[in-house]
């Protein structure tokens, strides 16, 4: 679909100058020279969330692309689904044979007692009988030996003993194993932040500090051919070469709209052009932009370093918020965060430099704020 080209009188032009924006939630510039205006809402509009998140510990990332009319969360929340996943995977093995050993004991116990099912009383009565259970009785009595629960499976135990009072085996712990790491996702709902958080939390982690680890987080609308990015995560032209490519590949990107490089080449962005140093708003075709083919004139040949973003750290912004509510979060954002997150940790590990210490034992895995590039 073609953006709509509008004709506007100065005194209309000058009225628009003061709401031009750019970022993912609502873009908008007016080209006083050609009348067009590029616009786009992230929750009116078909638009989908993307970028880049860890999805393990040592720092591997991934690339994803969120539903149509989402924020980034998710897009963020697929990532967080395997960072999470990979943290808990020492902890479920564990649990995997905590489960297996409680479960054979049970299976020691059961047999060696020489329980029966007495129908009549929906018990399990004892060979002499000293013992009367029933099932909940015997699924407390594995429960009772799993120390460490990296996800709640009680009602999985109960399936077990279920299972294994109805005449059938045991699953090895291999299998056990498996079916914890499938539970991660029945546990925690990673399509919300309050989700995401949650499982977060689980690991010791912090929904606010995760999400500023990932980058280039921008947003695509098919329909109004544009891309816009966070302010803060704005690429430099082989960053966004790089990820139109991911876009093309990306099987959620496919199904949608099946757009190519070469199709998105010639969408618009609409951005902060921090070339001259002042952040003016602008927009361009993708091609001008990767090209340098904007502006009051071109920076191909400068040797110099090209600022591309406002060079500010990322932070989650709650969409839904108005811009009063907005100003007051960012306010308090980092001071709130610390204290909510680190302070007792902090209190744990004796003081916030240990605490860090103890949780990059290496160092940080990357460095995202690389804002000047050539």
């Amino acid at each position: 679909m073609s953006i709509k080209r509008i004709h506007l009188t100065e005194s209309q032009l000058m009225l628009c100058e003061e709401r031009f924006c750019a970022g993912t939630d609502r873009p908008y510039y007016s080209n006083e020279a050609t009348g067009e205006v590029y616009e786009a809402s992230w929750n009116s509009d078909y638009g989908m969330p993307f970028g880049y998140w860890p999805t393990d510990y040592s720092g591997d990332e991934q690339f994803v692309v969120g539903k149509p009319w989402t924020t980034h969360g998710d897009a963020c929340g697929q990532c967080a689904q395997q960072y999470v996943t990979d943290l808990l995977s020492e902890r479920i093995g564990d649990q995997a044979t905590q489960i297996y050993d409680s479960m054979e004991r049970l299976v020691y116990w059961f047999n060696d007692s020489g329980f029966k099912y007495n129908e009549e009383e929906d018990v399990y009565i004892s060979a002499d009988g000293s013992e009367q259970k029933d099932k909940d009785d015997f699924v407390d009595f594995v429960c009772e030996e799993i120390y460490d629960e990296a996800v709640d499976s009680q009602e999985y135990v109960y399936e077990l003993v279920e299972s294994f009072l109805e005449g059938n085996g045991i699953p090895d712990s291999g299998d056990i194993e498996k079916h914890l790491y499938g539970m991660v996702s029945d546990n925690f709902d990673f399509t919300t932040t309050r989700g995401i958080t949650d499982a977060l939390e689980s690991v010791g982690e912090d929904f606010w500090d995760y999400f500023e680890r990932g980058h280039s987080e921008g947003r695509i609308w098919p329909n109004r051919e544009m891309i816009g990015f966070y302010e803060s995560e704005q690429p430099d032209p082989d960053m966004l070469e790089d990820i139109l490519w991911e876009l093309q590949s990306n099987q959620r990107f496919k199904e949608e709209c099946g757009l190519t490089v070469e199709d998105m080449l010639q969408f618009h962005m609409v951005f902060e052009d921090w070339r001259s140093g002042d952040g003016t708003i602008t927009a361009c075709t993708i091609q001008d932009y990767i090209d340098g083919n904007y502006g009051p004139e071109s920076y191909e040949d400068d040797d110099e370093d090209i600022q591309y973003n406002n060079g500010q750290k990322t932070v989650f912004v709650p969409h839904l918020a108005n811009q009063s509510q907005k100003r007051e979060f960012f306010k308090d954002f980092r001071n709130t965060r610390d204290k909510a997150v680190y302070a007792p940790r902090e209190r744990g590990a004796g003081n916030l430099a240990r605490y860090h210490a103890l949780r990059y034992p290496y160092g940080e895995n990357k460095n995202i704020n690389k804002k000047i590039v050539k």
